[in-house]
């Protein structure tokens, strides 16, 4: 029996590796969470510091994900392959240095009063969710739906 080239499986095991890295970020969002907890009205220096820590980590791993994204070329052969998404794909491609812009002001409010720092955390965590479960509904859209898993 003959191996069959498929033209897109090297699309897909991008794809999944990108997804899989959305799923980590889920659980680092998951523990950002957590300190949210911690923060208490007024000032609490060590719950500060722990959401600002728990801040800076995500924005290391933000960065980096958004850069392979770009390195990879993704979004562009998402828009040769699909031209019908490209307003999405760009949208989501833009969002990248506004999510890091948002992450950067939520650390900033961590010398300011807990709360505040808390609910900017917190409107950060919605925004990345939104963001990560949009893009995994246009890359399984655009290398599942029309060209059929292998697997």
């Amino acid at each position: 029996m003959a191996l069959r080239h498929d033209p897109h499986a090297s699309d897909r095991g991008l794809v999944r590796r990108i997804l899989e890295e959305h799923r980590g970020l889920l659980r680092r969002l998951g523990a950002l969470e957590a300190c949210f907890g911690e923060v208490r009205a007024g000032r609490d220096e060590p719950a500060l510091a722990k959401l600002a820590g728990a801040l800076d980590a995500l924005r290391g791993t933000l960065a980096a994900h958004f850069e392979m994204e770009e390195r990879s070329d993704i979004f562009s052969r998402i828009e040769r392959e699909r031209p019908e998404l490209v307003e999405r794909a760009a949208a989501l491609r833009a969002e990248h240095a506004a999510i890091l812009e948002k992450l950067d002001e939520a650390r900033a409010r961590c010398s300011a009063e807990n709360g505040e720092a808390a609910a900017t955390a917190a409107a950060l965590v919605r925004l990345i969710r939104i963001h990560e479960a949009e893009e995994d509904d246009l890359l399984i859209e655009t290398f599942w739906h029309d060209l059929g898993a292998a697997d």
